[in-house]
């Protein structure tokens, strides 16, 4: 069983916040409140997905890419779609399928190139 991590991203400072310490209400399952011991307002929570690529920790609303810096880059985003992990095409060949499952290709030739609010002209 994978571990639970989350990473937050600051809107207002536009930073990733480490060392924080969260804080989640949950009632029934269902997350009620959170908050950051740095009592930030204006942010976004990304969980960790279970899976790495190339010894990196990929966490949803991650951007990856396969043949980066060529002409046949593609771009994916790692969002949830219905019920499950995948790596959505953002930009690029649009010949390609525009969801795949992260179970099994997370291996293959993608690399973190950041994420949706570090880099929001790819959102």
């Amino acid at each position: 069983m994978r571990g639970i991590k989350f990473r937050v991203w600051d809107k207002e400072k536009r930073t990733m916040i480490t060392n924080h310490k969260l804080y989640m209400d949950v009632l029934d399952g269902q997350i009620m409140d959170i908050d950051i011991d740095d009592f930030v307002d204006d942010i976004e929570i990304m969980q960790y997905t279970g899976y790495k690529m190339f010894n990196e920790d990929v966490y949803f609303d991650d951007l990856v890419s396969n043949n980066y810096g060529t002409d046949k880059e593609v771009i994916r985003k790692i969002v949830l779609f219905e019920g499950n992990m995948v790596m959505e095409r953002v930009k690029g060949y649009s010949g390609l399928l525009k969801r795949i499952s992260l179970h099994g290709h997370h291996n293959l030739n993608y690399k973190i190139i950041g994420n949706i609010y570090e880099n929001p002209e790819t959102k």
